[in-house]
């Protein structure tokens, strides 16, 4: 489920920089997904899911995603399933810590 960490921040930059060229600027589940893509640590990201509750970031994520592919992108989608994926329905959010997962 959780991504190694070079891996996650990855995905959050290439995340954050996708949903930056979305039009997509109101609303609760737009807000829940920029402060989590936002957050410039674990914590932050962590009370992001707090803030704003688990279903609104993952629901956000997912809106993403399915536009993505929407529009022919898989690889970008695939990082937003892939974050969504790393935050479960009781608001933990994962990440390995060290970068030595194979």
């Amino acid at each position: 489920m959780a991504a190694n960490i070079n891996t996650f921040n990855t995905d959050l930059a290439a995340a954050r920089e996708a949903y930056n060229t979305l039009k997509r600027v109101k609303g609760q589940r737009q807000a829940a997904v920029r402060a989590f893509l936002d957050a410039t640590d674990h914590e932050g990201r962590v009370l992001a899911v707090e803030e704003h509750g688990a279903g609104f970031v993952r629901r956000g994520l997912r809106e993403a995603a399915i536009f993505f592919e929407g529009h022919g992108d898989q690889n970008v989608a695939d990082v937003f399933w892939a974050l969504r994926d790393d935050i479960d329905l009781d608001g933990e959010v994962f990440q390995v810590e060290t970068a030595n997962v194979a």
